[in-house]
């Protein structure tokens, strides 16, 4: 969804960060929980952008209203889905540093969540 052309070069990239960051806090989010409905949670921005795209295609919202509801529905997924304290450190622990890896270290994010498919199975066994 392109964005709005009266925003500055800054509004696009902090949009752009969250939009990266939330991709894999709901991945770490969806590998520490054992609860079927977070699943179904994590589907509901990815399901409300593509409504959201129509509604910008036939005019009846801008790509304001999108960008607007699409970050909106990031936030009420991430909410709903981490439902402790516990939950949301263990998200944020494993999340932040993958991120960083991804769009800093720029390793490769099928080497980053093949590494904790295999990893974090091991380690919850042990617990």
């Amino acid at each position: 969804m392109p964005y709005p052309e009266n925003w500055s070069q800054l509004q696009k990239d902090a949009f752009t960060w969250y939009y990266g960051f939330s991709q894999f806090i709901a991945t770490a989010a969806i590998m520490l929980n054992s609860k079927y409905y977070t699943l179904l949670l994590s589907a509901f921005p990815i399901q409300i952008a593509a409504l959201l795209m129509t509604c910008v295609r036939k005019s009846i919202m801008t790509s304001v209203g999108w960008h607007v509801f699409y970050l909106i529905s990031l936030i009420l997924a991430f909410v709903t889905t981490v439902d402790d304290f516990r939950g949301l450190a263990e998200t944020l622990l494993l999340g932040v540093p993958l991120y960083c890896l991804r769009r800093y270290g720029r390793v490769s994010k099928y080497l980053l969540w093949g590494a904790v498919s295999v990893i974090l199975p091991l380690a919850v066994e042990l617990d």
